[in-house]
């Protein structure tokens, strides 16, 4: 929280401020410090010379009604009678402010989880409104109101009274406070890993991710992996509508993209050294027909920079009741900007089309879904956060992207590969599987010769390995494909195939269910020959 902007409005006299945040009780300390400040400004300037400096904060909820608080040690007081119900703590803040032996206290009435009090009673909605219209147009006094922890949507009589405030997570200076007084360490002596690895938690997060480094005090950085994987965690629990990805770390073979892969080094050189101030850049769009290694170099990207990766998906943050979408959306951009270096991955993005035109089946919501989006990629790109967007089209829906959307990438266009890169693609593959020496070069043209008069892609290639070791499975049980299963599956790919034309023009190759399997002598194993036990391994988005 912004301790000026805090204390602005202290100083304005707003009539309510809310704060949604899961730990309400971080508030204390600085709301306490901020107050004191303002209310010592107020006693000046009323010239009360009866008036105390002491100030009270006084805690709600419906469990235990009004208390007050120590900031620091979170000590409570007695509770004050009869406010346990909501209708008796606004009862008592009117009483509070209206009389004249209190008028001048120094308070501030902080409600918890206001947001299911208006959903248990519409009359507590209407019972603040008076509060707030009284605070708002009579009342001269330094007491003020606050509505903290899982304030939801405010009913709209209230909303328009009271001022919202953001919550933010612990920034890199924070961090490195907080690890000094855990680890007993000099600023200097802080590893910048961790600092990163420790952004996007909360503050209650980020005290236990510091214990946690703190039972490791000679070698604070074998703590990295647990904390990277609590963050992940709660990442998730914030925002479950987005799909967060760890650092990958066994990438998937890309060939024939040197060009990209050089990019994205100078990216990784840019991102290490933020002491610079030199921006990432907007964001990468990948062209491409599918299949050709769009989703992979994402996977590639996340294990050469060491970053995790956030799923991005307009369709996951949509919906269904009046601004929740635009609640999810201002929580994914709070937590992606809090997590430090992050790759942000707006896969298929011509799939998220109506979406992003707002038709008029959603309200709009598209329009100001993308109105949000377009200022926060230009405020990383002008700020110099180090988070990467990384968009990935087909070729052809390039031109229904919004030029302003568009404009804010560096665009490659991820072209098939020739017969060479498919023999590269091939051997890159294979090795995974197998010590055995293949003729990656026969099955490269084997591939071009049997692909039905289209350009395979490295999606294919995939495909036959995966076949090919199910027919030696099949055949002999084992899974390590010969050559004569990898060609006998690239064949299998032509045999009885239908020609069909899908609506746009494009041919489309299928093969009929009734369609008789290529006839191959089963070879059978020998008992000396065991079954190789390595797994069939996993070459999804390829």
């Amino acid at each position: 929280m912004n301790e000026k902007t805090l204390f602005d409005n202290f100083a304005a006299r707003s009539a309510a401020l809310s704060v949604e945040t899961d730990e309400p009780e971080v508030l204390l300390p600085v709301v306490s410090e901020v107050y004191g400040r303002f209310f010592s400004l107020w006693i000046r300037q009323s010239m009360d010379k009866k008036t105390s400096e002491n100030s009270t904060i006084l805690y709600w909820d419906g469990l235990k009604g009004f208390r007050p608080v120590d900031p620091h040690s979170l000590e409570e007081g007695t509770p004050v009678e009869n406010t346990a119900g909501f209708q008796g703590a606004v009862q008592h803040i009117q009483e509070t402010i209206q009389n004249e032996d209190y008028e001048t206290q120094g308070v501030v009435f902080m409600i918890a989880h206001s947001k299911f009090l208006w959903a248990s009673n519409p009359a507590y909605a209407l019972a603040f409104e008076d509060l707030l219209k009284y605070m708002n147009y009579f009342y001269q006094g330094p007491a003020r109101i606050m509505l903290v922890g899982v304030t939801g949507e405010l009913p709209p009589m209230v909303a328009n009274m009271v001022t919202a405030m953001d919550m933010p997570y612990p920034d890199g200076d924070a961090i490195r406070g907080l690890l000094c007084s855990t680890l007993d360490k000099a600023p200097k002596d802080i590893p910048v890993a961790l600092i990163d690895a420790m952004r996007g938690l909360s503050h209650r997060q980020a005290a236990e991710a510091a214990r946690l480094a703190g039972t490791h005090r000679s070698d604070p950085l074998s703590a990295l992996d647990d904390i990277i994987a609590k963050k992940i965690e709660m990442l998730r629990s914030v925002a479950p509508f987005v799909k967060f990805m760890p650092v990958v770390n066994d990438p998937p073979p890309l060939i024939g993209i040197e060009g990209l892969i050089n990019y994205a080094k100078r990216l990784k050189a840019v991102v290490e050294h933020p002491e610079l101030g030199v921006s990432p850049g907007g964001g990468l769009m990948l062209l491409g027909e599918p299949g050709t290694g769009k989703s992979s170099f994402v996977k590639y990207l996340s294990h050469m920079m060491k970053l995790p990766v956030m799923v991005f998906s307009f369709a996951d943050i949509m919906g269904s009741l009046v601004g929740e979408s635009e609640g999810r959306m201002k929580k994914v951009i709070q937590a992606t900007d809090a997590i430090g270096p992050v790759i942000v991955q707006m896969d298929e993005i011509e799939k998220q089309l109506p979406s992003m035109k707002g038709q008029a089946s959603d309200g709009g919501l598209g329009t100001r879904l993308v109105g949000m989006i377009l200022p926060w990629m230009q405020d990383v790109f002008d700020e110099n956060r180090p988070v990467i967007f990384v968009a990935t089209s087909n070729m052809t829906a390039i031109h229904n992207l919004p030029p302003e959307f568009l404009s804010r990438f560096m665009t490659f266009v991820i072209d098939e590969p020739d017969e060479q890169d498919l023999a590269s693609i091939f051997t890159a593959h294979l090795s995974r599987i197998s010590q055995e020496v293949y003729d990656a070069e026969a099955l490269a043209k084997a591939l071009l010769k049997n692909a039905n008069g289209r350009k395979p892609v490295g999606r294919d290639v995939v495909q036959i390995i995966r076949t090919a070791q199910a027919n030696a499975v099949a055949d002999r049980q084992e899974n390590v494909p010969d050559m004569d299963d990898l060609l006998t599956a690239i064949q299998d790919m032509r045999v009885g195939m239908r020609e069909l034309e899908a609506p746009d023009g494009r041919k489309i190759f299928a093969k009929p269910v009734k369609a008789k399997p290529l006839q191959r002598a089963a070879v059978k194993r020998s008992q000396s020959n065991p079954l190789p036990n390595a797994g069939l391994p996993d070459f999804s988005n390829n």
